[in-house]
């Protein structure tokens, strides 16, 4: 019965494109087993990049966005992450094999080469790494910052290559960047505009604190482990209006320079 169910899964997913199907027989971890709030959550996420044979076995939020796409059935999410190079065919494939899930892209998967994405995080954006000089970052991007104010002690500048995006430097160290881009992305894939529900839903553990001038706004902060560094995303409304990332304290002026 497990081999005749396993034939007419192919053949189904070989007939709908797109379609995400459970394959039971060759399932080795369950949607439920790698569902956030599981007890054995980051454990059952270790055991999957094991056997998906993810890259030195580790697995990123990226690859739990794929896992949680594959479980609801969002095909189209999992062919962005594709597209946008921060998932491979093969991981979503292998994922998928994992588990005992089809997945065939629905939408064209891109071919052409591509540069890396310039991504957010509590480290760094793109090239440009928080703690750094700006001197040797100006050197590195082959391009002179513009600054807002040209005060030495602080300021903002923005980079031509970067664009929709700027950063902090304090007495010629850029210490955080702030952006109210859609375009944007992060590490933790919260977007301008994903709703606060969404995100206290993803994120549980997620520390949010009411904001200084908006009655109804609230910053969630997202601190590393050591607690040097964070990612800090506004939100009004409902809904995330910016994100700054960066060291600690400087991520956390609420005025910036100011």
């Amino acid at each position: 019965m497990l081999i005749r169910n396993g034939i007419i899964a192919v053949l189904l997913a070989a007939i709908i494109p797109g379609l995400v199907i459970a394959n039971p027989a060759s399932a080795q971890l369950s949607c439920s087993d790698v569902k956030y709030g599981n007890p054995n959550y980051h454990e059952n996420m270790d055991k999957l990049a094991e056997q998906a044979r993810l890259p030195d076995n580790y697995w990123n939020r990226y690859h739990e966005s794929v896992v949680s796409d594959l479980c609801s059935g969002n095909i189209k999410g999992i062919d962005t992450f594709i597209n946008d190079r921060f998932v491979k065919l093969r991981e979503a494939q292998e994922i998928a094999r994992v588990l005992g899930k089809s997945y065939k892209p629905k939408h064209a998967i891109s071919s052409s080469p591509a540069a890396p994405p310039q991504v957010l995080s509590d480290l760094s954006y793109g090239p440009i790494t928080f703690g750094a000089q700006l001197k040797n970052i100006e050197k590195q991007l082959g391009e002179k910052a513009t600054a807002d104010n040209n005060d030495k002690e602080c300021d903002f500048v923005r980079f031509k290559k970067l664009p929709g995006i700027y950063f902090m430097v304090e007495n010629g160290i850029v210490t955080r960047a702030d952006t109210t881009s859609p375009q944007i992305k992060n590490t933790l894939l919260i977007s301008i505009g994903t709703p606060l529900n969404e995100i206290k839903r993803r994120y549980p553990k997620v520390e949010i604190e009411p904001q200084k001038y908006l009655k109804n706004g609230h910053y969630l902060i997202f601190k590393s482990q050591d607690g040097k560094r964070a990612i800090i995303f506004d939100e009004d409304g409902g809904k995330v209006t910016g994100v700054r990332a960066g060291v600690e304290p400087s991520v956390e002026y609420v005025e910036g320079c100011q």
